[in-house]
């Protein structure tokens, strides 16, 4: 969402849907459409994370100071390392309360994984002449699955262990 008729707040108009793909990835980097894909304009859009992987937690949020703009064949990064605030955060996706700090989403999660969470991230653009930028996310947190090398070990150790004990026990 950019706020293109620089109001402070967040118009139905300016509302862009995302169409997640890989998701995000807590600590690895991204390539353009590979989290999620857009359309701003009619032309293609994407975010990504190039170098500086998204790190954190619920309680101090994540770090996005490596979050990108991927939109007409090129990478838009020039965030002003400015948060914004829009003036109807009542009404938009429920950040009523919220403050935003530059280069941190506000993320919100149970801790259990198969729920949802929520996340919002403000940034001051420079590329668009200073105007709002807000993302809304939202969807469900997957296990980490375990490597079939990590459940094949632990079988053959306890496939070990057991032969063990029949001896032990003959």
């Amino acid at each position: 969402m950019l706020d293109v008729n620089y109001n402070n707040s967040v118009d139905n108009y300016e509302k862009v849907a995302i169409s997640g793909l890989s998701g995000i990835r807590i600590g690895y980097t991204s390539a353009p459409f590979e989290v999620d894909t857009w359309r701003f304009s009619n032309i293609a859009g994407s975010h990504y994370t190039p170098v500086i992987p998204i790190t954190g937690d619920t309680e101090v949020g994540l770090n996005f100071s490596g979050w990108r703009v991927f939109w007409n064949d090129a990478e838009v990064q020039d965030f002003q390392n400015e948060a914004w605030q829009p003036t109807n955060c009542d009404i938009v996706s429920g950040c009523s309360g919220m403050v935003f700090q530059s280069e941190v989403a506000n993320f919100q999660w149970s801790g259990v994984y198969g729920d949802t969470y929520q996340l919002w991230y403000t940034e001051k653009t420079g590329t668009w002449d200073t105007i709002g930028y807000l993302v809304y996310l939202t969807g469900t947190v997957e296990a980490v699955p375990v490597p079939a090398s990590v459940w094949l070990f632990i079988s053959g150790l306890a496939g070990l262990i057991g032969i063990a004990k029949r001896r032990i026990s003959t």
